[in-house]
């Protein structure tokens, strides 16, 4: 331990210099880790404060700034992780309070460390910082063990720094070769864009919070005039609550680091007072669900081959998350959290309830379970036991979905049929009966062949065993198989695209994007244990 306060400790320890995975004391290179102390783990104020350092320190890089090399968020912890600076604090110095082994500073030093601290500010005051330092003393100026250069440390007081006029903010990646610019919108800004976020640019409302349509010039800079520029969605989070807050952090830790055709862009976010907003493309095509059983009566049904697409689209933005160095998990796959651009591309959204994967030789990650009820994998509810399979098995109820055109749980349909999946389950053993189950709507627009593939498919993901399902990667090597052999079947199989597109009404697109912001607002459908 390095120092312990009332608001915070440090701790000493040591990383891989290359991988910065943690090394044996000692060896590798030595950081400094804080840690918030317990009473103000989960607090709206500390993440608010977690939050602010992350992406102020995130982004600025200077030879008398500490640097922030990484964070940690996981539940309600929170840690930073800045370089190790030997020497400690000016304060320590000065006035040698804890020890008395420290050397008083010549002359000579003390004008060095001044002005590196006055080259500090004067970069926190500069076009490319634009900060407000408010706490700013001599127990936040650090010295390094070679030259006593001053370093100024950000407070681990609560509430030392302002950010006053960010233009865009790096939200901090587990690679460091991918940086992406997310922009920091002002307040004003997105009133402006969604007409004060007026009731007629209201998309839908949930929960945590509300979408509302809104324009930005094609630069994404400023607000535009409504109907000009580029269509923007805005999600706006209710500011009572903490777990709104915490998805709010959780969508811009995820979709701030991943790029993909299939995920939904986010192109920036708010965070003014109390007021946290996300700003994502406009998906002109709403959501997958309204379009399957939704009930605007300008939707005409999806087409064979459109589900089909859909269903590819959404298996590879699973595999994508799936894989590489984030290896995350969804959590939260449904129809409603896959959205549709005007030529029904498939797009993931929501990461709110997204986690890292398992690490190293673990085969799961406990956790709460939280989600939406018909879509988790039962082992999942059962144990907390959260793996990519349980992915697997949400991308499996969207497939029966898009083979059925039901919903998931319907209590309007007899008892027995009210969970889709289990209604299901005794067609699939039967190559004959499994036809059933097909919607009606699109009956000829398919092989048989085909309809049995796709249902094979659906029913591994199913699979009560999670070792039976196939990963993603499977899954989209069967989907684009079967989408190249009803390319090969020719005229058989008859394609009817649907005579009014869902972004051409207004209301329409309204009821298409509803569903997307009613994430887990309804307890019959939601739950966290």
């Amino acid at each position: 331990m390095l120092g312990e306060g009332r608001i915070c400790s440090f701790f000493k320890g040591w990383i891989d210099e290359q991988s910065f995975t943690a090394t044996k004391p000692g060896t590798g290179m030595a950081v400094a880790i804080k840690r918030l102390n317990q009473q103000l783990q989960g607090t709206l104020q500390s993440h608010k404060e977690w939050m602010e350092e992350v992406n102020c320190l995130g982004q600025l890089s200077h030879p008398n700034l500490v640097k922030l090399i990484g964070y940690c968020q996981k539940d309600d912890k929170r840690l930073l992780v800045y370089e190790f600076v030997p020497k400690g604090s000016l304060e320590n110095h000065i006035f040698r309070r804890f020890s008395s082994c420290f050397q008083i500073l010549s002359w000579n030093l003390r004008m060095k460390i001044a002005l590196g601290a006055a080259k500090a500010l004067a970069f926190h005051h500069s076009d490319e910082a634009k900060c407000i330092y408010v706490d700013f003393e001599t127990s936040k100026i650090l010295l390094d063990s070679v030259s006593e250069s001053a370093f100024v440390l950000r407070s681990c007081q609560l509430g030392s720094i302002l950010i006053t006029t960010l233009s865009s903010v790096s939200v901090p990646s587990t690679s460091r070769r991918e940086r992406i610019l997310l922009k920091r919108f002002l307040f004003n800004e997105l009133k402006v864009a969604t007409w004060n976020f007026h009731p007629h640019n209201k998309l839908g409302e949930g929960g945590f919070g509300s979408v509302f349509r809104g324009w930005v010039d094609d630069n994404i800079s400023t607000a535009a005039s409504p109907g000009t520029g580029m269509l923007i969605a805005v999600k706006r989070i209710n500011q009572e609550g903490l777990q709104g807050h915490k998805e709010w952090l959780t969508e811009i830790y995820y979709l701030g680091r991943l790029r993909h055709p299939n995920l939904v862009t986010l192109l920036g976010y708010c965070f003014e007072d109390d007021c946290r907003l996300l700003v994502y493309e406009f998906m002109a095509g709403g959501s997958l669900d309204t379009h399957l059983y939704g009930r605007a009566s300008s939707l005409q049904p999806l087409s064979w081959i459109l589900r089909m697409k859909i269903a590819l689209g959404a298996a590879n933005s699973l595999a994508f998350i799936h894989s590489g160095e984030g290896k995350v998990i969804h959590r939260d796959v449904k129809s409603s959290n896959i959205l549709l651009d005007s030529n029904y591309n498939a797009k993931l959204s929501d990461f709110g309830f997204a986690k890292d994967g398992p690490a190293g030789d673990k085969s799961h990650v406990s956790t709460w379970v939280m989600g939406t009820r018909g879509y988790a994998a039962p082992e999942y509810v059962a144990t907390g036991h959260l793996t990519r399979k349980t992915d697997v098995y949400g991308f499996g109820v969207v497939m029966l979905e898009l083979l059925t055109g039901k919903p998931v749980l319907d209590t309007s349909r007899p008892t027995r049929e009210r969970n889709l999946v289990e209604w299901a389950r005794p067609y699939f053993a039967s190559k004959r009966r499994v036809l059933k189950i097909f919607d009606a709507r699109i009956k000829g627009q398919y092989s048989v062949a085909a309809a049995r593939k796709a249902a094979n498919l659906t029913n591994q993901c199913l699979s009560t065993e999670p070792e039976l399902r196939p990963n993603m990667n499977e899954v989209v090597k069967a989907l684009e198989q079967l989408q190249e052999s009803g390319n090969n079947e020719g005229s058989g199989i008859s394609h009817k695209e649907p005579r009014q597109s869902p972004y051409s009404n207004s209301n329409s697109a309204k009821s298409s994007w509803r569903s997307w912001i009613s994430f887990r607002s309804s307890s019959s459908h939601s739950y966290i244990r």
